[in-house]
């Protein structure tokens, strides 16, 4: 160790080197294209509706960062997809564009 070892430096270090694995275990569990979704929340309208996804990127109302929160917790919310928007293709053959955060895995 050394004379300025600071805990909580060493920690997010720690929590920076984790993150890639992270990131990894996030995204395999969510909606990507290609992938078949049903919306749970978001508005009534779309509610149980399900479909193919065939677009994912940002939102433009929420921007590509959050407001607020340091670096590492910037990452974790890109890495888990706040603020992201899919677009899936319903059976009838409608686009549905809804939040990430809207939708499950079916």
């Amino acid at each position: 160790e050394s004379p300025s070892f600071v805990p909580h430096g060493a920690a997010k270090d720690r929590a920076y080197a984790a993150l890639p694995g992270i990131v990894t275990e996030a995204r395999a569990k969510q909606p990507s294209v290609g992938k078949r979704v049903e919306v749970i929340q978001g508005a009534r309208k779309h509610w149980g509706k399900t479909g193919v996804v065939f677009w994912r990127g940002k939102g433009v109302t929420f921007g590509y960062r959050r407001r607020y929160g340091s670096d590492l917790q910037q990452a974790m919310s890109d890495a888990l997809g706040f603020g992201d928007r899919i677009g899936f293709k319903t059976d009838a053959g409608e686009k549905v564009f809804v939040a990430l955060m809207d939708v499950k895995l079916i």
